[in-house]
């Protein structure tokens, strides 16, 4: 990237940065006001409850930077913090994916429009605005999917446990990102069988050392009740439900069904009603 590209790009980092975090979501989520309690100890159920087997770092992660802040002079609510958070990671996420895109394409031009895309849609501004745990997902899933295409492009053993060790911490914070494992392990296939193995012993070892650490007899049994839901077929299934909302919509036009999928996916740019509403799309 020249100069100039360089810091234009700079430039609407912090305009984007800036916009989020001057326009906090005012909806205060349950999941975000629960583990707020948790993060601020003032739940007395905050010791057992700090651990999620769904999302095991997050509540931890914003305990220790609430409590590091607080020792510089820094006071900050739990909410407020994942808020500004999750505006950095939106920010970050941009850059990811613009990357993404210009090792995708060979174009930096490609990649700069694609994060301008991403950044406008809804979806993604929400996101960076509100305060749950789904930013750290999508920067997760992104910082994955990025260190896959790099070990694509040089298969080398460094290469390869970095992208082990991103796809751990991604779905350490949140089990959804491990519904990207095919994805990784195609990725490690590019490279001598060794790397792959040492990549995945890393990833493993990520993986497993906390679970047995925070849950102890139970091991990883949770984590894998929740992830084998984004790969399974029964109706807890992300995937599964979205082929039964394109099926089974409420009678709806094909068209309108599309844009439901392309809304519970999470890629909508606009958020779209339920029901009646959607069906006007008469394609």
């Amino acid at each position: 990237m020249n100069r100039p590209a360089a810091a234009t790009a700079g430039v609407a980092s912090v305009a984007l940065a800036a916009l989020w975090l001057s326009l906090p979501d005012q909806t205060l989520v349950f999941d975000g006001v629960m583990f707020a309690g948790f993060v601020e100890r003032g739940v007395e159920e905050w010791r057992r409850e700090l651990y999620n087997t769904r999302h095991l770092l997050y509540a931890p992660f914003f305990q220790v930077l609430r409590d590091g802040l607080a020792l510089i002079g820094v006071k900050a609510g739990a909410y407020r913090l994942f808020q500004v958070v999750n505006a950095l990671l939106g920010v970050a996420g941009l850059w990811l994916f613009a990357d993404l895109l210009r090792r995708l394409t060979r174009d930096a031009a490609v990649g700069a429009l694609g994060a301008l895309v991403l950044a406008a849609t809804w979806t993604y501004g929400t996101r960076a605005t509100e305060g749950q745990v789904y930013m750290f997902l999508s920067t997760g899933c992104l910082a994955t999917l990025w260190a896959a295409v790099r070990n694509l492009e040089a298969p080398t053993r460094r290469n390869a446990v970095v992208l082990a060790a991103v796809f751990a911490v991604s779905t350490l914070f949140h089990a959804a990102a491990f519904f990207l494992l095919p994805a990784v392990l195609l990725a490690l296939r590019a490279g001598r069988r060794g790397e792959a193995a040492t990549a995945l012993a890393v990833f493993a070892a990520l993986l497993l050392v906390p679970y047995l650490a925070f849950f102890g007899g139970e091991g990883l049994k949770p984590f894998l009740a929740r992830a084998t839901d984004y790969h399974g077929v029964g109706q807890s299934s992300f995937l599964a439900g979205l082929v039964a909302r394109f099926w089974n919509p409420g009678g709806v036009t094909p068209g309108a069904r599309l844009l439901l999928c392309w809304r519970e996916s999470g890629l909508a740019w606009a958020p779209l009603p339920d029901g009646p509403a959607a069906a006007v799309i008469n394609v």
